[in-house]
């Protein structure tokens, strides 16, 4: 399966850019430029990219973890939490399109100068992404078992916490600030999942209670997000639009 899934990521990246180097638009790679990188250009990649590529590989670890703690509780527990998964990665494609939509809108209009749009596009992606979440909530099967149910409370129920979670992140990669929320969220989601797996996990191993740390984690770090997103706008903000 493993295997089955790295090939088709290898052929389906392989037509992506083949259809590139023929595509006419702003996309278009140019064969010739590739091993010849504008070093302006790099330095903004990486600087952006490489603390959101850090933020997103938190989520993985600290995953790890909790689904070894999932795994401890049977094969019963395991199955039902791969049902819910299902569903729950569904409604998690909405929060991470919208994410990614404000980082895209708000680092066009803030390139154009327009701040003020930058910042109400913010507002517009939360309210939209919470939204469509918990229209998503809806799409629940009664089928799941008892089991996959408490994961769909405890996980997807709560989303709209991770959809504040997500603009905020993304809203001030927009701007090009990315290494501050990264670090914020890298430190919080897994010092709050790791340390609730070794405590309130450990004193009462029921799989409610592991999945609880799910919104706790969303929660905290929001908070942690919300208020530098503030001080973003209040501080740095005005200074690089004197820029």
């Amino acid at each position: 399966m493993a295997l089955a899934t790295a090939l088709a990521n290898v052929l389906a990246s392989s037509i992506l850019f083949f259809k590139l180097t023929r595509s006419d638009g702003p996309l278009h790679i140019e064969l010739h430029r590739i091993f010849k990188p504008d070093g302006q250009s790099a330095r903004m990649i990486v600087r952006i990219g490489w603390p959101a590529g850090l933020q997103s590989s938190v989520f993985s670890l600290s995953n790890l973890i909790i689904q070894s703690a999932i795994n401890s509780l049977g094969p019963e527990v395991m199955a039902a939490s791969v049902a819910a998964f299902t569903i729950e990665i569904n409604v998690y494609g909405f929060v991470n399109a919208f994410g990614l939509a404000a980082t895209t809108f708000i680092s066009q209009n803030y390139g154009a100068g327009n701040v003020d749009r930058c910042k109400r596009i913010t507002w517009i992606s939360m309210g939209l992404n919470i939204g469509f979440t918990l229209l998503g909530v809806f799409t629940q099967s009664e089928d799941i078992i008892a089991l996959g149910m408490i994961r769909l409370w405890w996980v997807v129920v709560p989303e709209p916490l991770n959809a504040v979670m997500e603009v905020f992140s993304d809203a001030m990669r927009g701007y090009g600030y990315s290494l501050a929320p990264a670090i914020i969220t890298v430190i919080v989601i897994c010092s709050v999942r790791v340390i609730w797996v070794y405590t309130a996990f450990a004193m009462k191993p029921t799989y409610e209670v592991l999945m609880m740390v799910y919104p706790l984690s969303w929660l905290i770090t929001s908070i942690g997000l919300g208020i530098l997103y503030f001080w973003f706008e209040k501080n740095r903000l005005p200074k690089l639009k004197a820029e």
